[in-house]
């Protein structure tokens, strides 16, 4: 890992710092209040975040160093105007892969659109909902369970995540409003279809998106 500064006080993994830095320049503001975390600092917080959900506390999630996109130099958590920006600007590569932290993004290769390597062509994924993150859904598709919004689509890949997730869905003050099967979810990715053709769907809201309903 290369670390470069993007502001006072910031650092990313060089490709990410790139990318956050062409934002800048293109309009960007840098409202930042975290960037990349020594794995101490992780620990110690992750440490602090399970004492406290022992204690039933309802606390932001904080990952384990070795899944934290912030001790390997790839989040941002933002302010707005920051975070208005980038919903509005996926294509610099920033994703919101937090459906309980709005102000969480980490950096993607693979949704960069202006990486001029034209010899590796990028095809990012496409965002055709726009959420404000209020609600997701959760599909299960034959093994495999997924969460998503239309801005992005994380694979939940162990019982433990799971836990995790719904524990942070929770905490956020998200509750189940439905729950069926469909044939497919296309905005997930035309890869998520269930192996009889049937997709289980669980969707979830927050009190103030069913409000604005």
């Amino acid at each position: 890992m290369q670390l470069v500064t993007i502001a006072p006080g910031h650092q990313l993994d060089a490709p990410a710092a790139a990318a956050f830095l062409r934002a800048v320049a293109d309009g960007c503001p840098v409202t930042i209040t975290s960037s990349y975390r020594p794995p101490e600092r992780q620990a110690s917080m992750r440490a602090d975040y399970l004492a406290a959900k022992a204690r039933g506390q309802r606390v932001p999630f904080v990952a384990a160093v070795d899944d934290s996109d912030h001790v390997k130099g790839l989040a941002l958590d933002l302010k707005d105007p920051a975070i208005a920006w980038m919903l509005a600007h996926p294509d610099y590569g920033f994703v919101f892969t937090d459906p309980t932290e709005r102000w969480h993004v980490a950096y993607r290769f693979a949704a960069d659109r202006h990486l001029t390597d034209i010899a590796h062509p990028i095809t990012p994924p496409e965002h055709q909902e726009d959420d404000d993150m209020q609600k997701l859904i959760m599909i299960r598709s034959g093994g495999a369970l997924w969460i998503g919004n239309g801005i992005f689509r994380r694979q939940i890949l162990s019982t433990d995540e799971q836990a995790d997730v719904v524990y942070q869905l929770d905490a956020a003050g998200f509750e189940v409003i439905d729950r069926g099967e469909v044939e497919r979810v296309d905005w997930l990715g035309s890869n998520i279809t269930g192996q009889s053709g049937r997709v289980e769907r669980i969707e979830w809201a927050t009190a103030d998106a069913e409000a604005s309903k």
